[in-house]
């Protein structure tokens, strides 16, 4: 179940980004159906766990969830800070250095 929400929920981000294309009609579709997909496994699996499964996968799936909640943020966080450092690297390289841009070079003698 959980194999089917990760593909479901790939298949649609990439059918999302598709339905802007020339093809667009279609991928538009499919990212409707892909998203009913996923959110019905959602469910199932939700329902399973809440009536059918036993009372240690309850308490297995409550502390993986906090778990999981509680580790995104900081990842997060983690990610967006390395991507700007990475950005301001980046733009350091690109732009011309300092010494280029303060050299003052004479003018050139005229010949008159």
């Amino acid at each position: 179940m959980i194999s089917v929400l990760f593909v479901s929920g790939a298949l649609w981000l990439l059918t999302d980004r598709l339905k802007h294309t020339a093809t667009g009609e279609m991928w538009s579709r499919m990212s409707a159906s892909l998203l009913m997909l996923h959110g019905a496994a959602a469910m199932l699996m939700l329902v399973r766990l809440y009536y059918a499964g036993a009372e240690s996968a309850r308490d297995w799936a409550s502390d993986l969830h906090i778990g999981v909640g509680l580790a995104l943020p900081a990842l997060l966080a983690l990610h967006i800070v390395r991507g700007r450092r990475r950005r301001h690297a980046v733009e350091l390289e690109r732009s011309p250095s300092i010494d280029s841009r303060s050299t003052v070079r004479p003018p050139a003698p005229s010949q008159s």
